[in-house]
């Protein structure tokens, strides 16, 4: 399924029938490149959300946000974060690193402008969001994010792709007291994220589909939801052969998710409900990092994904080391890495390092 947003904008404009009138076909897998909003990956749930309680197909998602990337980074890593997906549609949010990192705007252009000619290539449709607007923190900074915006507008119409008024929509909001940053002036809160779930449904073609008012978050599919934990001292050897002689005792703490407590922090809310460990420094006791264990009993042998985020930094499965701590920062969100494995019928055992954050599912398909 591709969007054809040209024909729906001819047919809004001929007067013929509106998305409320005839469907919208919704694509089938969207991903989501960006950075540190669309790490979090709130406007993206709002969009599926909306969808499904408007009754319309709810898509598969793929978050391929890192925070802090400029759109160079982006460009970088579109294969492997987002090619590799075979996506219907990427929605792209960009330009905000790059106005902080005084990055030219024409690197900014050339670099969006590849990325959306290699996914127009690859048969996606695509949207590009218009800059987040800035909070009374950051105020200063508007006016230089206008360039940045021009240059999208200018690769939309160049190359073939939609806008999403994110950015209008906000300024409208502000206009009329709607607070939509963070403190920090940079982010945005909950209402900014659905102002820019707004902004998405309207480019794709779903104008009276109505923006949820809050977040319906349920565990991620396949979580991983019951874990012994114990602090591990940093100078503490943590070989393959530590990992296989692993046996809790009493010392360990028995951690269930999500997470019964709520946080104070909206998003942190969020992911909580979703199944994050949140602050093990609390549940468990101060570290630099931990070491936890679970185990998955299967029926039958089968293949499957685990979907790694937050501070989650190694992983074996049965005494074999699946991955090593990345070398980079890959972002925050759960499947940040999406690593094959054979579970084998009966008890597998499930070892993993962390930092003070950390979410883990098994999934048979990579997109979900």
């Amino acid at each position: 399924m591709r969007l054809n947003a040209a024909c729906l904008a001819l047919c809004l404009l001929s007067g013929c029938a509106t998305p409320s009138e005839t469907a919208v076909r919704t694509p089938q897998t969207i991903a989501f490149l960006g950075s540190s909003t669309t790490d979090g990956f709130t406007y993206p749930i709002l969009v599926r959300q909306a969808l499904r309680e408007a009754g319309r197909p709810a898509p598969r998602l793929v978050n391929a946000g890192v925070g802090g990337d400029t759109t160079a980074r982006m460009r970088q890593r579109l294969e492997r974060d987002v090619t590799a997906f075979d996506p219907d549609l990427v929605v792209v949010q960009a330009a905000g690193n790059d106005a902080a990192h005084s990055v030219p705007v024409d690197a900014f252009t050339a670099d969006l402008a590849a990325i959306v000619t290699a996914l127009r290539e690859q048969g996606a449709e695509v949207i590009l969001l218009t800059p987040n607007v800035r909070g009374p923190a950051r105020a200063a900074e508007e006016p230089v994010l206008e360039a940045y915006e021009q240059a999208m507008r200018a690769v939309a119409a160049a190359h073939g792709a939609g806008i999403a008024e994110a950015s209008r929509l906000q300024k409208a909001a502000r206009a009329g007291g709607v607070i939509v940053n963070e403190p920090d002036g940079l982010h945005v809160n909950l209402e900014g994220c659905r102002l820019l779930a707004r902004a998405v449904l309207d480019a794709m073609g779903h104008p009276d589909v109505a923006v949820p008012a809050g977040l319906g978050i349920e565990p991620l599919p396949g979580l991983i939801g019951e874990w012994r934990i114990t602090p591990w001292p940093a100078a503490a050897d943590l070989s393959d052969d530590t990992v296989r002689s692993l046996d809790p005792d009493a010392g360990w703490v028995a951690l269930t998710l999500p997470l019964a407590a709520p946080q104070a922090h909206w998003w942190q809310e969020q992911v909580r409900r979703e199944g994050y460990a949140v602050g093990l420094e609390r549940a468990v006791g101060p570290a630099k990092r931990y070491v936890g264990l679970a185990t998955l009993d299967e029926p039958r042998s089968r293949q499957v994904f685990f979907n790694l985020g937050a501070g989650l930094r190694r992983l074996w499965l049965n005494g074999e080391r699946l991955c090593e701590a990345a070398s980079e920062f890959r972002g925050y969100h759960v499947g940040r890495e999406r690593l094959p494995a054979t579970l084998r019928a009966g008890v597998n055992t499930v070892v993993i390092e962390t930092g003070s954050d950390f979410v883990l599912t098994v999934t048979e398909e990579r997109v979900w």
